[in-house]
């Protein structure tokens, strides 16, 4: 599966896409366009994928809130759009990471300035429902900054999260 954003025409806004690939690079049907709900600018998508095929796509609107939205193998909707945290001054560049299970796991970057930055991080079970509150995975340092966070899930349905820091 992979994911991009994009408009359409000469709308102002921008959505998200999905498109599902065969193992030798073939495109399986069209593109699914991922986000229900125009909100503005959704920009920044990360996908990721569980062992039965089925995928969950995390993407930022307007870098103020973060967005996911798990899918059937088959490109289907298996769950609403579900809001990743609140919606704060600056929320944006998630990263996802699936369990064989379908639940998953969302890490962003909060704040864009030195010293007011965060990396989050909130957990859901398979249907969309929150498995855990949103969280900072540090206390903030009034001299670094946190960027790009990666999640990624482990054999034993815990998840890794790092992160560039920058002092």
């Amino acid at each position: 599966v992979v994911v991009w954003f994009g408009g359409h025409g000469d709308a102002p806004n921008l959505e998200i896409y999905a498109q599902r690939f065969n193992a030798a690079g073939a495109p399986l049907g069209a593109p699914v366009t991922v986000n229900a709900t125009t909100r503005g600018q959704q920009r920044r998508p990360a996908v990721a994928m569980a062992a039965d095929g089925s995928f969950v796509v995390a993407w930022d609107s307007d870098a103020r809130s973060v967005w996911a939205r798990r899918f059937a193998a088959d490109g289907t909707p298996l769950t609403d759009e579900v809001a990743v945290g609140g919606v704060a001054a600056v929320n944006l560049d998630p990263d996802v990471a699936a369990a064989a299970d379908g639940s998953f796991v969302v890490a962003w970057q909060r704040g864009a300035r030195v010293g007011s930055d965060a990396i989050a991080v909130a957990a859901f079970a398979a249907d969309g429902a929150p498995g855990s509150p949103e969280r900072a995975l540090h206390a903030v340092d009034g001299d670094l900054l946190r960027l790009k966070p990666a999640v990624a899930a482990l054999p034993d349905g815990s998840f890794a999260v790092v992160w560039e820091q920058i002092d």
